[in-house]
Order: C-alpha cells, then structure tokens, then sequence
C-alpha cells in the first residue's frame, strides 16, 4: 500500500468529527500532515482513519464528509473537470485521471443508448473501511456533478447494502434515488444531463489543469504502484488470452516470486488483477444487449458459457441476464426477454 492520498480529506474528516484524544494526536503525527502537507503516504493516514471509525461510527459519516468535499478540495482534477466542455468530457477525464487523486478506486464508463453508468470499483482490498470509502467516494462523485451543472444531482444511484440497517434514508438529500444491494457504487447520467455545458468553462485553465494531471499520471506510472495499470493495459491487447502469473513475470522480464512479492506489497495479487480485469470485461460485453451470454464467454476465454455464468455469479452476486436487467437504463427498465432468461 505505497500509494498516497491528498491530506486535505483527512483533514476535513478530522474536522467533521472533532477527534482530539492522545491516539488521535499521535496517529495524526505518525501521518505527517505537518511534514506532508499535501499529500502523504495512504499506509501512514490507514490507521488513522480505522481509529476514528471506530470512535466515530456515526453510518451517515462517509455520505455527508462526501457531499461536503467541493471542487476546488480535488486540486488540479477538480480545476480540470469545472473547467471541461460538458458533463461527458469532464466524467471521462476521472476515468482517466481518477487515481492521480483518489488512488483507492478507479471509475469506469459503461455507455448505453440513453446515458452512460459509471462504476466505481476497489483497486486495494479496503477491509473495514469498504463501506466509509465507498460512500465517501460516491457523495463527492454526486456533490462534483452537481457543481458542475448547478443543481441537485438528477440520476440513479446504485450502492452495496454493507450493513442490514443501511436504508435509503441515510443518503439524505438523494434518498428517492438511492437503490440499495448493488455489488458496487454505481451512477447512471441520461444524455441530456450529460451534454450540460460547464457554468465556469475554461479552454486555457483546461489545458493547464489537464497537462498537471496527466503529468502526475506519468509520474504515478513509474512507481511500483503502476505495475496493476501495466498488467491491466496488457491484459485488454490480449483479449481472450488466459495468462498465468509465470507468463506474466516473463513479459515483465522478473520472476514470478519477485512479481507476486511486489503486487503483495500494494495490497494485491495478479489472480485479483485478472479476476478484476475480467469481471469489469464481462460487465461492459453485457451491456451490449446484441452479444449472446455464451458468445461473451467465448470472448473473455472461458471454455463454455456454464463455466462463465458461474464465474460470473461469484464475481457480481448475480447471473448474466440479472445483470443485464440490473444495467438496464432507468427509462427503459423492464423484466428481462426470454431470450435473456434462457442465456443467463
């Protein structure tokens, strides 16, 4: 866990639950926010943040800390996404840039007829803190669309059920658009919404931001934490290909000790990356409503549909056609085909 992560949001949790004890004190000084003024190490700020959970397990905390967090708090990234042209090309600049700031997700786009899904996924285990980060991350997803258009966010929005009593009721002001039991955080933006001009853009700031942003992503590249990023980009050219981990470590020119050795140390493994990789594959193959279950399969490697299905149904808690109805867009939901209920 190498990666680092903007201290201005531990800040601002440390300000919304006023924590001042001995351990508050000294797991902020372990943390360095006087040495690291800006960003520090995301293994240093881990501890802090399980001890103020711990101490402050108020099920509300993550959603609101989120919706608080405005623009100008995501440094260059927020400057870069006010300052696009519409809605769409700010959202798929966070696909690409996302992790230079919040390197705990990344966001992917699945683009249907009526509007795009955006999908919020883990790229480390994040343990007791899944159900702070996770609702943390989407309110400020929420809270940035609405500075952009100027108005209250006007989309679904899809989350686990970490606990039996989360209810819709928690996710105040959204709690109408809240649909709870989902796999992960997940938006879904219809095309008006998303061809919404930007109140403040900026094709000068733009390029500026842009170029800070992408610059960091190079930066980010050469760490050890750009060894997923490399295996996930050889995995989409070799579609359908089913590597092992020696392949793998042979492709990267090291061993495949030294490569499971350095994926450990950033909380990782290249079954999990694989896993990932696939999944996030058969998710964007489903939502094309032409390719048949079994031809989705065939795509991604696997030697039958059977076997996909039940890949697919430990990855996401469901089957392909549930899925399928699952993705389907708000305005266009419906029971799903025969045909569906036979492929899934």
């Amino acid at each position: 866990m190498t990666a680092s992560l903007p201290t201005s949001y531990l800040r601002l949790l440390l300000q919304a639950t006023g924590a001042n004890d001995a351990r508050t004190r000294a797991l902020v000084a372990a943390c360095g926010l006087e040495t690291h003024p800006t960003q520090a190490p995301l293994e240093s700020q881990w501890p802090l943040l399980e001890h103020l959970l711990a101490q402050y397990p108020e099920p509300r905390l993550g959603w609101q800390l989120g919706l608080q967090m405005q623009l100008a708090l995501h440094g260059q990234l927020g400057t870069a996404f006010y300052s696009a042209a519409d809605l769409g090309s700010a959202l798929q600049l966070l696909e690409r840039y996302l992790p230079v700031r919040a390197p705990v997700f990344s966001l992917s786009i699945n683009k249907h007829a009526s509007g795009w899904w955006l999908q919020l996924e883990p790229r480390l285990p994040l343990k007791c803190l899944s159900r702070f980060l996770t609702h943390t991350t989407t309110a400020a997803l929420c809270s940035a669309i609405s500075s952009y258009t100027g108005a209250a966010f006007d989309g679904e929005i899809q989350l686990p059920q970490f606990e039996p009593s989360d209810s819709p009721d928690l996710f105040h002001p959204y709690a109408d658009r809240i649909r709870l039991g989902s796999s992960v955080a997940r938006l879904f933006l219809n095309n008006t919404l998303l061809t919404r001009p930007s109140l403040m853009s900026d094709a000068a700031q733009h390029a500026l931001a842009l170029a800070l942003c992408e610059q960091a992503l190079q930066s980010q590249g050469q760490s050890a934490d750009a060894l997923p990023h490399i295996l996930m980009q050889w995995f989409s050219e070799t579609p359908g290909q089913r590597w092992t981990q020696d392949q793998a470590a042979t492709h990267l020119h090291m061993s495949s000790r030294t490569l499971n050795r350095r994926l450990r140390a950033i909380g990782t493994s290249f079954h999990h990356l694989q896993t990932t990789y696939l999944h996030r594959c058969a998710c964007q193959l489903l939502n094309n409503p032409q390719l048949s279950v079994d031809a989705i399969a065939l795509q991604l490697g696997f030697h039958d549909g059977a076997s996909f299905r039940r890949s697919f149904k430990r990855w996401q808690g469901t089957t392909p056609s549930g899925y399928r109805a699952q993705n389907t867009p708000p305005d266009a939901r419906r029971g799903p085909s025969q045909g569906d209920k036979k492929a899934g």
